[in-house]
């Protein structure tokens, strides 16, 4: 984020996703965004989140209101900045209709504006147009090739329907990949500076093509006010040909074929294994074994782990997670498992926000700690700084007990579709590599690092040691 000198009189407040309220200094604004400095010793918003409610005074007057999607956060230990994507026009521009003067002076203003995109670079602009322009002929083809395929009876039937789409995307999915590498090349060459309008012009030239694809659309706008909600991580494992037409499927799975989402699934899978392995101790023991997982979303490995096998009444679950909807949602799912396959365990689940486990992490009770046999933490870290997650982690090593382990990821710095993530849908990720896992705990700490076979995934086992006897 370019640095800008503090702006006096000049304030920011906003609603993040829990509804809880803040206030910031403004540091600068421009159409597209606005940065801040907020001053909180804990969270109070996460990367990817929607801020609502958000109202931005520049000299005591109104130049914004309406929502904005956080793009950057750097704690510096006293204060968090803050950057974020402005969703929607300037309020300033607005007032002044029927002031000649003011609208003249607004008009210039936009003007301006445009030279912006003289900074857009020209390979970029040839990547996004030749994307822009193969997308646009492709959604005509393929709406033809819908009016005969409907006339001829295969939407009736929903097999028919995807073996239809599946003949198409095998033929073209190959040639959309060509093209979103090359736009994922071509931003490795934009200046961090420059990036916010770069997002905007592909964007612009890309959304009219993309958005109605239901993982897009839902990334972009967030209904539940952040990015990787319980929704989204039940797209990344369903059929992905989802969408009001051929075309958006093919989108959807365009999204859905690789990286991140690929990763994910990858993810569920070592979950199970390391649930598996949790399971057949405690059956072995017959003792209690407790399992802890913060930021359990729809908890799919647990889903699917009910349904390969049955887990004993000896281990307890406990499911955390900030987003009481999500927690309503994987409560019903988990729970009617549970019941169809016999299952014994026994569930918990617990509303908690980020904030609360920051400040839990602060004065960890007595009666808390060495508790839990295994904890894990997928996903929630790519979304929080350095400082949070290490905090998270020393929580986490008071509440496990001795000799036993803890499991969190991240998604890895080298991340191929980080572009198409950020520019197209706004989401935007903490990244950590090796390194930045092995600096979260100490390096005294029995450790293990490694990434899943697609290299986006990025996982921190540690153990914690054993009480000297």
């Amino acid at each position: 984020m370019a640095t800008k000198s503090r702006q006096l009189n000049s304030t920011v407040t906003f609603k993040n996703s829990q509804r809880n309220e803040a206030r910031g200094s403004l540091i600068g604004i421009t159409r597209q965004t606005v940065s801040m400095e907020v001053y909180d010793p804990y969270s109070v918003a996460q990367m990817s989140e929607m801020l609502t409610d958000l109202t931005v005074r520049r000299q005591g007057r109104v130049v914004y209101q309406g929502s904005a999607v956080v793009t950057s956060l750097v704690n510096t230990g006293i204060y968090l900045v803050l950057s974020a994507t402005l969703t929607e026009p300037w309020k300033d521009a607005t007032e002044v209709i029927g002031d000649r003067q003011a609208l003249r002076s607004e008009v210039d203003s936009f003007l301006a504006d445009l030279d912006v995109y003289k900074s857009v670079r020209s390979d970029f602009q040839v990547a996004v147009g030749r994307l822009r322009t193969d997308l646009s002929e492709l959604s005509r083809w393929i709406e033809q090739m819908d009016m005969v395929a409907d006339a001829r009876g295969v939407g009736q039937s929903g097999t028919l329907r995807d073996e239809y789409v599946d003949e198409i995307k095998e033929a073209v999915l190959p040639h959309l990949y060509q093209h979103m590498a090359n736009f994922e090349g071509e931003s490795k060459f934009v200046p961090e500076e420059l990036s916010d309008i770069h997002r905007v012009y592909a964007q612009r030239d890309l959304h009219p093509l993309m958005l109605r694809s239901p993982f897009v659309h839902r990334t972009y706008v967030k209904p539940l006010g952040y990015a990787g909600d319980y929704e989204m991580v039940n797209m990344m494992v369903r059929n992905p040909n989802e969408g009001p037409s051929t075309y958006f499927k093919i989108i959807n799975s365009l999204f859905l074929a690789g990286g991140p989402a690929e990763a994910h699934r990858n993810r569920i899978v070592i979950l199970k294994q390391h649930l598996n392995k949790q399971i057949d101790a405690a059956i072995a023991s017959g003792k209690t074994f407790k399992i802890l997982n913060l930021g359990c979303g729809p908890a799919v490995e647990i889903q699917q782990l009910l349904e390969e096998r049955n887990v004993p009444a000896n281990v307890e679950l406990t499911l955390i997670d900030f987003s009481q909807e999500t927690l309503d949602y994987t409560y019903e799912k988990v729970t009617r498992r549970l019941a169809n396959h016999n299952s014994g365990m026994r569930l918990n689940v617990v509303h908690r926000s980020v904030d609360q486990i920051l400040r839990q992490s602060a004065r960890i009770k007595e009666t808390d700690r060495d508790t839990y046999d295994f904890i894990y933490c997928a996903g929630l870290f790519d979304y929080f700084s350095q400082k949070a997650c290490s905090r998270v982690l020393k929580l986490f090593h008071a509440l496990v007990k001795p000799g036993c382990w803890v499991l969190s990821t991240n998604v890895h710095k080298d991340n191929s579709a980080q572009a198409s993530m950020e520019y197209i849908a706004e989401w935007h990720l903490v990244y950590r590599n090796e390194k930045d896992m092995e600096a979260l705990i100490p390096s005294d700490w029995e450790q293990k690092v490694y990434c899943d076979d697609t290299g986006v995934n990025v996982f921190l086992e540690y153990k914690k040691a054993e009480e000297a006897s």
